[in-house]
């Protein structure tokens, strides 16, 4: 099987998976914003399902956190675009998390 990040039937499917992950969130009460942040996030994973399983893990924790609107919509404005930059974004968590490990054993 050969999917085409370009393929609309693709851009579809990753656009419901989503928008379902989002109405986990407190954006389910505020059809505008769930939409919006369903677009920016669809737009940032450049049609990558891989990208939101990069961030998979910080969104379960808004979930479960059941954070503000508010609080979502800093997070997704904050995300950066495209996988080299969710990679890259982790590495340096990764890193800080590293570092500040050694200056405590230090």
């Amino acid at each position: 099987i050969i999917v085409s990040e370009n393929d609309q039937r693709h851009i579809d499917d990753l656009r419901l998976y989503i928008r379902h992950l989002l109405e986990l969130t407190s954006l389910k009460d505020s059809p505008a914003d769930l939409y919006s942040a369903t677009e920016i996030l669809l737009t940032k994973s450049e049609n990558k399902f891989v990208y939101i399983s990069a961030i998979r893990e910080e969104l379960d924790l808004l979930i479960s956190n059941n954070d503000s609107i508010e609080i979502i919509k800093e997070y997704i404005d904050k995300l950066p675009t495209g996988l080299y930059g969710s990679y890259d974004r982790y590495f340096n968590q990764i890193i800080n998390k590293l570092n500040n490990q050694v200056h405590i054993f230090s």
